[in-house]
């Protein structure tokens, strides 16, 4: 048995060299794609560790780990192309990515930071948008609140990155034939293609890959940049002559535009579920519209008929009219323009054009809906320190909620996770069929909505302490949480009819109830009547002692002569 361990024997040996030399350059290869591999890993994992040691690292336990996984594999393929590429562009390739990766990691570690959120179009677009100037003024406040401590952990981050670019790995370059390279690379670009497209249904998935993020948001921000220009070109520059004051007291007027949230799921209008414990409390001092639906099933449609004289059958007015922030403006308001959503997107893109017009902006939500946590309880410190400032007599507030989203998870806190069973759910979810996804998703909308009940409840309370003051709230639109229907979420087309559905109530200060009884007399007589959101501009801008040609009193409900017109909502079951 001696010969086993005498590697002098010469055949022996001849095989094991023979066997030796075949191996060691796919060897070679190999360690050098899995040294690239974890160089092109490490960024998500790195922002992984990040948000999950955080505050909020439980919402997301699921998302980074899944976005780890997502990035080795595209990244395998993307390092399977590289190695049939020419060995100077390889090179190049390789250094630009680590490039990228220092940016991405360091942005990110500073980012949250500042913010408690990671990196979003709204930070791309901010970037884009901001002038010389604002950026000092920036640099300078972000100087005076970031520690020495968030520098360092930002460094230390890339340092293992900055090691690597010096002395990045070589590409590899596989030993094969002419045929096999091409399939290879058509395989791999094909499987990079693919992943592409996976990481796009799942934003925590491309904005965890920062390749994806650094440059397909770049260019979005880019592409929104010139669509904000583009549309804000076709709407009214300046502020419209043809304004009426009724009454040019001091007065806060406070619009409150929730986020997919339809009334079937709130205790206020009969829900079984106790969702929303306070403003069931509040419902005393409250006037509830019973019966209000949406014009539309998505918020950027929506939002061009809430806040201008355009309609679903006649969307000519947007252009043609001023937004209501407009004649707020040419009213004597100061206009604030409060937000939890991007200010750019497909979806938030009108929304931050209307928001222009105002005279003090803030937005706190720099990721986005699909990935990270950022609570609407961030607007309620902004909002106060607004109705805290007695130098302002005339005020109009717009806070834009992000309310109850898909992503329903990221949209509470730990303690209102409430609802964690069957009990009082709706019977036509039990009844179509369950299983521990579906529940849980129904579950976290709940939570959600009993998160949104506290933060519309509380502007409420904070609206109390003001005497000339009026709360409205309603949702952009409703939503579909599975019941009867295997369907969640919403869309701007026929479907279930509580997509369309949404809560529609007014806080009167007890000034403005006394000055205005007719108003309120009218306004009491009409909550029970259908309206449709398109419509409801009319109905504020009577709320708000406004006065425009536009303004029909047919279609205010603080008018006796109100009148239902149709809606899309009651061609839907």
């Amino acid at each position: 048995m001696s010969w086993i361990f005498d590697t002098s024997a010469p055949i022996r040996h001849s095989g094991w060299s023979s066997y030796q030399r075949f191996l060691t350059p796919y060897y070679e290869q190999s360690r050098a794609c899995l040294l690239l591999l974890a160089l092109l890993v490490y960024p998500s994992v790195a922002i992984s560790l990040l948000v999950l040691t955080g505050p909020e690292g439980g919402k997301m336990w699921y998302r980074m780990p899944v976005s780890i996984f997502y990035n080795a594999a595209t990244f395998s393929a993307f390092i399977i192309v590289l190695g049939f590429t020419p060995r100077i562009l390889a090179h190049i390739i390789i250094k630009f990515s680590i490039l990228i990766s220092i940016l991405f990691t360091f942005i990110s570690f500073f980012h949250f930071a500042r913010y408690h959120q990671l990196i979003g179009l709204s930070s791309f677009y901010a970037v884009i948008d901001t002038t010389w100037q604002e950026a000092q003024e920036y640099l300078l406040a972000t100087g005076q609140v970031a520690s020495s401590t968030t520098y360092l952990a930002g460094v230390l981050a890339t340092a293992p990155l900055a090691l690597a670019l010096f002395r990045y790995p070589s590409p590899p370059a596989w030993p094969y034939s002419a045929w096999i390279r091409f399939t290879a690379v058509a395989l791999g670009t094909a499987t990079m293609a693919c992943m592409t497209y996976v990481g796009t249904t799942r934003g925590y998935l491309w904005q965890n890959n920062q390749l994806m993020l650094m440059i397909g948001t770049s260019a979005q921000a880019l592409y929104e940049t010139y669509e904000v220009k583009r549309l804000l070109a076709n709407t009214a520059d300046n502020l419209p002559s043809n304004v009426a004051i009724e009454d040019g007291r001091p007065a806060t007027h406070i619009l409150v535009l929730g986020e997919s949230t339809t009334r079937r799921h709130m205790s206020l209008y009969g829900y079984g579920r106790k969702t929303t414990p306070e403003l069931d409390r509040l419902s005393p001092e409250l006037e509830v519209a019973t019966d209000a639906c949406s014009s539309r099933g998505q918020t950027a449609p929506q939002v061009k008929e809430l806040f201008t004289f355009a309609t679903r059958e006649d969307p000519s007015l947007l252009t043609e009219g001023p937004s209501l922030t407009q004649i707020m403006k040419a009213g004597s308001f100061k206009v604030y323009w409060l937000s939890n959503q991007q200010i750019v997107g497909k979806q938030d893109r009108w929304a931050g054009i209307f928001s222009l017009h105002a005279d003090e902006q803030h937005y706190t939500n720099m990721r986005g809906w699909a990935d990270g946590v950022s609570y609407d309880g961030q607007l309620l410190p902004i909002l106060k320190t607004i109705l805290s400032d007695d130098s302002t007599q005339r005020r109009f507030i717009v806070v834009h909620l992000l309310g109850t989203h898909e992503g329903y998870d990221l949209r509470y806190p730990a303690e209102y996770q409430v609802f964690n069973d069957l009990a009082g759910m709706d019977a036509r979810f039990v009844a179509y069929g369950h299983n521990e996804w579906r529940i849980g998703v129904y579950n976290a909308y709940d939570n959600a909505n009993l998160y949104n009940d506290h933060i519309v409840s509380e502007i409420i309370r904070e609206a109390k302490k003001i005497d000339r003051v009026t709360v409205t709230y309603l949702s952009d639109h409703g939503e579909v949480v599975g019941e009867g229907t295997s369907m969640f979420g919403h869309l701007d087309d026929r479907g279930p009819r509580q997509m369309y559905e949404i809560p529609l109530l007014f806080y009167l200060g007890s000034a403005w109830r006394q000055e205005q009884a007719g108003k309120v007399d009218a306004l009491r007589s009409n909550l029970g009547q259908p309206v449709q959101s398109d419509e409801l501009i009319h109905s504020l801008l009577d709320l708000y002692g406004i006065q425009h040609p536009l303004k029909r009193s047919d279609r205010s409900l603080l008018s006796a002569a109100h009148q239902p017109k149709p809606r899309f909502c009651d061609t839907l079951q």
